[in-house]
């Protein structure tokens, strides 16, 4: 079979987050005949999905992928010299060629390796966080997989998302006096969040607000006594500093949902020498940051982020199949 075939056949798998049980299946049921130690994790009982890792020896690099998607399904297709489809840079490249590095290191008896598949990193991370319980000690390297034009992230910013909410009081809308206004308070609010510092790091540069969504009020002759924005940082500092400094600026509650730190790795540059490619940092987040737990992390893949959930997302055959060299190499590097 051609290393594309693998690749296509991951891709038709709707493997939406949340809806992993089907290619979890089909990854456990592959690995398992081609004699690795495989063990799932159930991670949703209900749903049916899990985690998987799969070693062979033990684990001095593991090759990490998640299984989810975006939605919506897009048209799967070979053309040009390129493979299209939701997922084919995020990240079912990087999971097909881990998959086939790792058939390949078995041929050559290589050892000493490992993978793990996780869900609903699109969703809310869950799939990594648990699978730190079943990754073994003493894993020197973690090659993260996502789409990163075949160079080496050596780090990448952190996240925080919250909750913004104001509190005002209801009135008649042609008394607006009597009431307090809860979207003026959460406009005073998000435009002093904007006009706030919230310091800069040499190598990451400084922090990305998003204000992603807003909400607030029930009709347009009634003052409003509530309303939300939902907002997210892309730290790159301590995350605990950045929500202090927001909580000290802001007059409305502060709920916050999700928390990481950014991650550096200063053994990355030795790495990215010995396999011969260059390093980079990037803006986006990724499960690294709570990986690093068990290993230090790196992330390379083939395809860019800007294709990344798409409605034309596809990954150049050419990147893929060099990935695939990539990641063998790094297995023969820690052999």
């Amino acid at each position: 079979m051609r290393n594309e075939d693998l690749l296509l056949d991951l891709i038709k798998i709707n493997s939406e987050s949340g809806n992993e049980k089907e290619i979890g299946d089909f990854i456990f049921n592959l690995l398992t005949e081609k004699g690795f130690q495989v063990e799932k994790q159930i991670v949703d009982e209900k749903a049916g999905t899990f985690n998987i890792f799969a070693s062979v020896g033990k684990p001095k690099v593991v090759f990490s992928n998640h299984m989810d998607t975006v939605p919506p399904q897009i048209e799967v297709k070979e053309e040009d010299g390129k493979i299209y489809g939701r997922g084919a840079c995020d990240a079912k490249s990087q999971l097909a060629a881990a998959l086939c590095a790792a058939f390949l290191a078995r041929e050559k008896d290589l050892t000493d390796f490992g993978l793990a598949y996780t869900i609903q990193e699109e969703l809310d991370l869950l799939g990594a966080e648990k699978i730190l319980d079943i990754l073994p000690d003493g894993v020197e390297l973690i090659v993260a997989g996502e789409p990163t034009e075949l160079e080496l992230v050596r780090g990448h910013n952190g996240i925080i998302c919250f909750e913004l909410l104001a509190h005002g009081k209801t009135a008649h809308g042609a008394l607006p006096e009597k009431g307090i206004n809860a979207i003026e308070l959460l406009m005073e609010d998000l435009t002093v969040i904007r006009n706030t510092d919230f310091g800069e790091d040499k190598i990451l540069g400084k922090n990305i607000l998003n204000i992603a969504q807003i909400s607030g009020g029930i009709a347009d002759n009634v003052v409003p006594d509530e309303a939300k924005a939902i907002i997210s940082f892309r730290t790159v500092s301590d995350f605990e500093k950045v929500i202090e400094k927001l909580k000290s600026v802001v007059k409305g509650e502060v709920k916050i949902t999700l928390k990481y730190n950014p991650f550096f790795n200063d053994k990355a540059e030795d790495l990215a020498k010995k396999i011969g490619i260059k390093t980079k940092t990037v803006r986006y987040f990724t499960e690294a940051s709570i990986l690093r737990q068990k290993g230090n992390p790196v992330i390379l893949g083939a395809g860019s982020i800007k294709e990344a959930h798409s409605a034309t997302e596809f990954v150049s055959i050419a990147e893929y199949n060099k990935l695939i060299e990539l990641y063998l190499e790094i297995i023969k590097q820690y052999n």
